[in-house]
């Protein structure tokens, strides 16, 4: 059994939580914003290079199947996918993306808080794999810029469909 003198000692006194408390606050408030920043890289990065990845995957979906294929952007959204055109038989050459097109490879989104901002919304790949304007296809020269808190990313693509980052 314990005596009077030893229960006393036996916990934390508020004073001694108190200063612990104060400490890891105190640090926190060091290692915070570095790490919020890196994070915030981190994520704008991500965002930049699963863009480029959807790009590539339409210029390639269009050489594979020998149809025009689209990579449909809608910035208010945060989002954007690749589209096929299906509306002509397979190796028919040039389609246009038309009623018939169905989405191939899924929706990409933005990680979060990142946004994106662009002047083109539909960018197109022959069967070639060379950008092409008909149908409801635009110019392939584009400008997107990518978002994450106050940082930014740009990347241009060329008028040969080729992507550079800023």
């Amino acid at each position: 059994m314990l005596n009077e003198g030893q229960r006393r000692c036996a916990g934390y006194t508020l004073i001694e939580m108190m200063c612990v408390i104060s400490l890891m606050v105190i640090g926190l408030a060091i290692v915070g914003p570095p790490v919020t920043r890196e994070h915030q890289r981190t994520l704008l990065r991500r965002s930049v290079s699963q863009f480029e990845a959807a790009h590539a995957l339409t210029r390639s979906v269009a050489m594979e199947y020998g149809r025009v294929a689209g990579l449909k952007i809608n910035p208010s959204k945060g989002r954007y996918f690749v589209v096929i055109d299906t509306s002509a038989a397979l190796g028919s050459g040039l389609t246009p993306l038309g009623p018939n097109k169905v989405m191939f490879g899924g929706v990409y989104r933005l990680y979060n808080n990142a946004t994106i901002e662009s002047d083109r919304s539909m960018l197109c790949f022959e069967a070639r794999g060379l950008p092409t304007t008909i149908g409801s296809c635009d110019e392939p020269d584009a400008h997107l810029v990518f978002n994450v808190g106050d940082l930014s990313a740009s990347v241009e693509i060329t008028a040969l469909g080729r992507i550079q980052r800023q």
